[in-house]
């Protein structure tokens, strides 16, 4: 008999076990003359939606927002080169 108990371990936030299944197949080798027993263990992964978050959104957002502090910064830079800024006298 196959155990089908989950164990929890370091990667139980990034997926969730949807189920397993377990298939006995016997072939007969004709090589050999006689029948091998194969057993086929199937598992069913789902992965949870914050890995997505943390992994895709996430970057991508701070990816935005260094574009455009990158683009405001160009912009506000070459307006005081071109004398449009308005820079304290001293």
């Amino acid at each position: 008999m196959v155990s089908t108990h989950y164990h929890a371990s370091c990667n139980a936030d990034i997926w969730e076990l949807i189920g397993t299944s377990v298939h006995r197949h016997r072939s007969f080798y004709t090589d050999l003359g006689v029948y091998y027993p194969r057993i086929e263990f199937t598992v069913y992964l789902d992965r949870k939606p914050l890995f997505y978050v943390v992994n895709i959104i996430i970057p991508v957002m701070f990816l935005v927002v260094v574009v455009l502090m990158v683009l405001l910064l160009h912009v506000y830079t070459v307006s005081f080169a071109h004398g449009r800024g308005s820079m304290p006298d001293h």
